[in-house]
């Protein structure tokens, strides 16, 4: 491609000099648009997992304490360290493969819902199944997070003085410094991940919300349509497919409760549409640089009516505008502003192509009509509105051909499918009516996508947040369980239940404010793996970093209320009998 190119710029000098190619695998062009949003996803499972296997690791970490004099008496008895921490690593992987088990039943059973809920918005989404790739995943992950979240118990659990571990007898154990420092190190870790996965989340929903308020510039409401790709073979010429239009139009709205009705070669939401070359009288382009892109629609008489799109200036098509009288263009306000930002369109003719020729009809600009929006979340482009009955330039009378029944009903219109089918079958019985739907499915069709992506990262963060809670709640619980007999004997002292409180909300915070701080700081750098996903918001939204704190902050403080509770709780008397 590159070689024909320049070829080309050799031939064509005046035109195609500069001009490249632009090949893009069949694969990547397919999937460009889900690419990152998987990515995004797969990355919040990976963080979840994470943060599940912190919550076992702290487990583990807890028996450890238990199995300290177990694992004395092992050692006194001649089994090597390794021997040890092989047989704990064991225990971990059991868990971590019965739980990689339980999760691949989830997934069977959850298989066809995520297909369906992908189908319109992901390439092979058809294919989504737990077949072998997934089994061997799916152990591998088992594995690896068995030996790497088991490892540091087990190493943590054998390092220990075998005397004095024997000599401690069946007496109350506690966990070293060293212990402790790592359970709170994963307990931080924990908060930091949720934290991030909070504030993903919240940027997204955010982006959502500020997407499903933009206006499309038109009124969805009372709006139904149909598809009729035009057969080739029996409207293969302009005049067949405008008396088609006419006849079909003419039976449409003679329909009860349809209060009008038109067509529209690419109506918004539609996914279809075509961007051409054109040129502007008295302005012909020196060279590439200069050719300019609009896309282009073309639309029956009454269209704008019916979308109830409105006139900025000029007028709007009349049934006049067909084939015997001088072409006529349309165009939106971004047209106007990128192309003739400084004078009225109204008094110039655009042609269709890059450069001035004389097959092409010159089309006067009679009207300019308000912006519309082919989907939320792109912006407004130049778009040149041509009269459907004005026969087509024969490069592009194939998108003649792919024609859209725009209705506009008086209740409810998807009561008037049966309708629609019925009165196309009147005027041909051959032609299929395809992707009938109201405009509100269509537009919530365009964000189905996001939403997607929204609601799946929203569910990981709060799983993310629940395990970070447990972790908390898991942590605390021990500590108050170890400064049981402390606890006691500052209550036998004169201290207050509002002391305890004080001194066990100390220790949640401790945990807390780290994680958050550290999940923001995450939460920061990644969310630049966001920016092409949002719309409206910024990477940096200061409200949602900071609901997201306030938000984690309150919740490591509810996880800690139950371990509370049973510090406050302590009968000093009984405490310092049985210590």
């Amino acid at each position: 491609m590159r070689v024909i190119s320049d070829r080309l710029a050799r031939q064509y000098p005046e035109f195609d000099q500069g001009v490249s190619a632009d090949v893009v695998p069949l694969h990547a062009f397919l999937v460009q648009n889900v690419r990152q949003s998987l990515l995004v996803l797969m990355a919040a499972v990976g963080l979840v997992l994470l943060i599940a296997c912190a919550n076992v690791a702290n487990l583990l970490l807890a028996r450890a304490v238990g199995r300290q004099r177990e694992v004395a008496i092992r050692s006194a008895l001649g089994a090597a360290r390794s021997r040890i921490v092989i047989e704990l690593l064991t225990e971990s992987l059991v868990v971590a493969i019965a739980g990689g088990a339980i999760g691949l039943l989830v997934a069977v059973w959850s298989a066809p819902l995520l297909a369906a809920l992908t189908a319109a918005n992901a390439p092979s989404s058809g294919r989504i199944a737990v077949d072998g790739t997934v089994l061997l995943f799916t152990l591998a992950v088992a594995v690896v997070t068995g030996v790497v979240f088991g490892l540091a118990p087990a190493l943590q659990t054998t390092r220990v003085d075998v005397v004095s571990a024997i000599n401690e007898g069946g007496r109350g154990r506690t966990a070293g410094a060293g212990h402790h420092r790592l359970r709170r190190l994963l307990v931080v870790a924990e908060i930091a991940i949720a934290t991030m996965l909070v504030v993903g989340a919240g940027l997204l929903t955010k982006s959502l919300m500020r997407l499903q308020d933009v206006s499309p510039g038109f009124d969805a409401n009372g709006l139904l349509l149909g598809e009729t790709p035009l057969s080739p073979s029996v409207y293969n010429t302009s005049a067949a497919r405008n008396t088609f239009v006419d006849r079909l139009l003419t039976r449409v709205r003679a329909l009860p409760g349809v209060r009008s009705a038109d067509v529209s070669a690419a109506p918004p939401f539609s996914g279809a549409g075509g961007v051409l070359h054109f040129n502007i009288e008295g302005r012909p382009p020196k060279g590439p640089e200069e050719f300019v892109l609009s896309g282009y629609r073309a639309v029956s008489a009454g269209y704008f009516q019916t979308m109830r799109v409105p006139l900025v200036a000029g007028r709007l098509f009349a049934e006049t505008d067909r084939d015997g009288h001088e072409p006529v263009v349309i165009v939106n306000a971004t047209f106007v502003r990128r192309f003739f930002p400084s004078d009225s369109p109204l008094i110039h003719r655009v042609q269709i192509g890059a450069i001035p020729n004389d097959e092409s009809p010159l089309l006067r600009v009679v009207g300019v009509v308000g912006d519309t929006r082919q989907a939320f979340e792109s912006q407004p482009q130049p778009e040149m509105f041509v009269s459907y009955l004005q026969s087509a330039p024969e490069v592009i009378g194939g998108m003649y051909r792919n024609i859209s029944i725009v209705m506009r009903a008086e209740g409810d219109p998807a009561s008037l499918s049966s309708s629609l089918r019925i009165a196309l079958k009147d005027v041909d019985a051959n032609q299929p009516l395809v992707r009938v739907r109201t405009m509100e499915q269509a537009m919530a069709e365009s964000v189905a996508q996001p939403r997607l992506r929204t609601v799946l990262l929203a569910l990981f963060s709060g799983v993310a947040l629940v395990l970070a809670l447990i972790g908390v709640y898991g942590v605390m619980a021990y500590a108050v369980s170890e400064r049981t007999h402390e606890i006691g004997v500052r209550l036998a002292l004169g201290a207050s239940a509002t002391n305890v409180r004080s001194l066990v909300l100390a220790e949640v915070t401790r945990l807390a404010i780290p994680g958050v701080l550290l999940g923001l700081l995450g939460a920061l750098a990644a969310s630049r793996a966001l920016r092409t996903l949002l719309f409206g918001v910024s990477t940096t939204d200061p409200a949602t970093f900071a609901v997201a704190a306030v938000a984690l902050a309150a919740a490591a403080l509810l996880a800690a209320e139950g371990p509370i509770r049973r510090a406050t709780g302590v009968d000093p008397m009984i405490v310092l009998r049985t210590q």
